[in-house]
């Protein structure tokens, strides 16, 4: 009986773990992601703002 208990206690430990690993995975790849997709669409924003600017220029220029 004592043997079951404590089988059935280590085995809602390593539940618990694995998903509060599985909660911290998660997290992180979210925010590398999110990390990634921002640093893409900042360099989406400095390209075209580069593209743009000549433009803008010669516009206001004339």
């Amino acid at each position: 009986m004592w043997l079951c208990s404590l089988d059935m206690s280590v085995s809602f430990s390593e539940h618990l773990l694995a998903v509060v690993l599985t909660a911290v995975l998660r997290n992180i790849l979210f925010c590398a992601l999110r990390a990634h997709w921002l640093t893409r669409i900042n360099l989406c924003v400095r390209q075209s703002s580069v593209h743009l600017s000549p433009t803008l220029l010669l516009v206001l220029s004339q």
